[in-house]
């Protein structure tokens, strides 16, 4: 009998970090590459993510994120995410930019084309990878970046996995995905949400390492169409993790170069331990073992911990498969417009309801 085929081109792992302690453990636990933030003294919280809480708080600790990276093979990017550029900002950004390359950063991940513009006249050299933020969806967005100057895209995540071939074909890009992580109801570039504080976050019921997600608390919900009747509390804008397990497979043969794992904002524990997950699921893979990966699915789905806290949907199975929650289901493309179910919904209530003190 033949040998099994061999997947000739793994793509690379790219794993979230915001300290060297968590660097340390996500290569150790297999990543290719790591991205970061990286504090900006005075812009900590005018950023498109979560605030200075994600990123690396100092140029020094950067600098040794880098220097044990750089040791051990593994590339480091910086994510330059400010939602735009104007004048006042442009010395400080400057300085921030020339700081992170001179302390090792690899490549910049860039979301703003203003921004884009400042990084080539302070780093002209450095690599440039074109941000979600960017909102790459096609071929022509994917080739207008290109033109721009980006050697790597980030694909949007509501992009439909059969587009994904077509987009990788010719590029002339290296093309990263989204494989793990919280999943959004909006195009990236279009949410500010993240940034919308009000008093009710505080008794937010999804605590992250101190992190609230807006998009993930329950709200009431009203139907304007029926007097304004009231048809419950939950989750509808609904943010919680995604997979791509099942689809290990079938991404790698898509030719996309990057798997990105998401949680710069999530404790160090859940980035090594998602991190070694993937890694040894690609690894069988490689190796031709596609049968014993699918076969060891069904183990990894009852056993992984999805996330790091007391929310009790304790495996993948209950937090992902239930809800047909992976990034790229083959009925529809993103199911994260969708809430959670009404059953699960009602069984993470009357779990929440046991592990309250």
């Amino acid at each position: 009998m033949a040998d099994p085929p061999h997947f000739t081109a793994i793509p690379q792992i790219l794993s979230p970090t915001k300290a060297y302690t968590g660097a340390v453990k996500v290569i150790e636990a297999g990543a290719d590459e790591i991205y970061c933030g990286v504090r900006t003294p005075g812009l900590e919280e005018f950023e498109l993510y979560r605030g200075a809480s994600t990123d690396i708080q100092t140029y020094d600790e950067f600098r040794r994120v880098t220097e044990h990276a750089h040791k051990h093979g593994v590339e480091v990017f910086v994510t330059i995410n400010q939602p735009f550029i104007i004048d006042s900002m442009e010395d400080t950004m400057a300085k921030h930019i020339r700081n992170c390359v001179e302390a090792g950063a690899d490549s910049l991940i860039v979301g703003d084309l203003g921004m884009l513009q400042l990084v080539k006249k302070v780093a002209p050299d450095t690599k440039l990878c074109a941000s979600t933020y960017l909102a790459a969806m096609n071929r022509e967005s994917v080739d207008f970046l290109r033109r721009a100057g980006f050697s790597r895209v980030v694909l949007e995540r509501h992009v439909p996995f059969e587009q994904i071939p077509e987009i990788v074909g010719d590029s002339g890009v290296e093309v990263e995905v989204f494989v793990h992580g919280s999943g959004c109801s909006n195009v990236n570039v279009n949410c500010y949400f993240y940034h919308y504080k009000f008093p009710a976050m505080d008794q937010g019921y999804l605590t992250i390492d101190g992190v609230k997600f807006p998009c993930s608390l329950p709200y009431e919900v009203y139907d304007r169409g029926d007097e304004g009747a009231k048809l419950g509390t939950f989750p509808i804008v609904d943010a919680y993790t995604f997979c791509s397990l099942c689809k290990l497979p079938d991404l790698i043969r898509t030719g996309v170069y990057g798997l990105k794992i998401e949680g710069r904002g999530i404790n160090e524990e859940y980035q090594a331990s998602t991190t070694r997950l993937y890694r040894e699921s690609l690894d069988m893979l490689q190796r031709g073992d596609e049968e014993s990966f699918i076969e060891k699915l069904e183990s990894i789905k009852d056993t992984f911990v999805p996330l790091p806290q007391t929310l009790p949907l304790t495996n993948l199975r209950e937090l992902c498969c239930e809800q047909e929650r992976c990034y790229y289901a083959p009925a529809f493309h993103a199911p994260y417009k969708e809430r959670l179910n009404w059953q699960t919904w009602t069984k993470l209530q009357c779990k929440l309801l046991l592990v309250q003190p």
